[in-house]
């Protein structure tokens, strides 16, 4: 929904929000829900600027470039996808005790291809735990995050000789949302 305006009125006890927005349908069905809160809940509300997602196509385009690029350079797709994901893709790091490692490696690595873990090595600041970098796969990424991967994918086709799409193509494909 497309919002015009947002006004905030609090008191000592209670706000006030206000949405301004020409889409009527939306204020409707928020109307329509905001009979049903609970009082014994709590809620979070939260507004932020609306992102595209990112398409499935961008997500068949990229496995396309990567059985290309996979038969020239004589491996597999799947451990290209492992290889741009480590570069160039979404990850975080994490610390977890010893006895716990094992489990999580494998419950992480469970969730597809591009979910996997690197062991860094013992925690230097909390005894007994281990050092991991995670390593998420695309299914979570955003049309941005994609677009970066998509773009190192696309790069290493051309560098060796294998015909992508236009960027304007590309950026269509993903959402134009970089």
């Amino acid at each position: 929904m497309k919002i015009k305006d947002i006004k905030l009125e609090n008191s000592l006890w209670s706000a006030q929000l206000t949405i301004v927005s020409d889409d009527r349908q939306e204020l409707e069905r928020i109307f329509e829900n905001a009979g049903k809160v609970d009082p014994d809940k709590e809620y979070t509300v939260k507004i932020e600027p609306r992102r595209k997602k990112r398409t499935l196509d961008a997500n068949a385009y990229m496995w396309a470039l990567l059985d290309k690029l996979a038969v020239k350079l004589k491996t597999s797709s799947d451990d290209l996808y492992k290889f741009f994901v480590r570069y160039y893709g979404k990850r975080d790091y994490v610390q977890l005790m010893e006895e716990a490692t094992k489990t999580f490696i494998e419950s992480w690595s469970n969730r597809g291809t591009g979910w996997f873990v690197d062991d860094i090595g013992p925690s230097r600041t909390i005894p007994g735990a281990r050092s991991l970098r995670i390593f998420y796969g695309t299914s979570v990424y955003n049309s941005k995050e994609m677009a970066r991967l998509i773009d190192e994918v696309v790069e290493e086709c051309k560098a060796q000789g294998i015909e992508t799409m236009s960027k304007k193509e590309i950026d269509n494909l993903i959402g134009g949302q970089k």
